[in-house]
C-alpha cells in the first residue's frame, strides 16, 4: 500500500489543534500508528513527534506575526498541551522566545534567531524528494 505522505502532512497541518500523536492521525488514512511512525522516519527523515512539534512552531510563528493572540492562546491553538511545553519547543527550534519573535516581526526588536532553521526545512524537502524518486 502506497502512503501519500504529502496528503498526511497537509492533514496534520490543518488539524494541529487536536492532533496529539500518531494514533490521532493514522486511522484517518487506514493505517496503524506504528506504520505511520515508520513511514515518517523513512520518507520524511524525522520522527513523527519532531515533525509535529516543528509544524506547531511554524504555525505559532504565523499566529505571532498575524494576530494579537497571547502566547498562551497560541500555544493551545496550535495543539501544545501546556504553555510551558509550547514555549520551550518554540525557543529550542527558533532560538528565540515567542515574545521576542513577535517584537522582531513587528519591527520592535533587534534581529534575533531565524524563524525555523530554513536550511533544515530545505534539507527535509530535498530528502523527501530524493526518497520519493528512489521509490522509498
Amino acid at each position: 500500500m502506497l502512503i501519500d505522505t504529502a496528503l498526511i502532512r497537509t492533514w496534520i497541518v490543518n488539524n494541529l489543534d487536536h492532533v496529539k500523536g500518531l494514533n490521532d492521525v493514522a486511522p484517518h488514512f487506514g493505517i496503524l500508528g506504528e506504520g505511520l511512525r515508520k513511514v515518517f522516519k523513512r520518507r520524511i527523515g524525522v520522527p513523527f513527534s519532531e515533525y509535529l512539534r516543528e509544524q506547531r512552531v511554524l504555525k505559532a510563528q504565523q499566529l505571532l506575526q498575524d494576530t494579537h493572540l497571547t502566547c498562551r492562546q497560541i500555544c493551545f491553538a496550535v495543539g501544545f498541551s501546556r504553555v510551558e511545553v509550547g514555549k520551550r519547543a518554540f525557543k529550542r527550534i527558533t532560538g528565540s522566545t515567542m515574545n521576542n519573535h513577535r517584537n522582531f516581526r513587528q519591527g520592535n526588536g533587534s534581529q534575533i534567531g531565524l524563524s525555523l532553521n530554513l536550511s533544515m526545512l530545505g534539507s527535509l524537502k530535498q530528502l523527501e524528494t530524493s526518497r520519493s524518486e528512489d521509490g522509498r
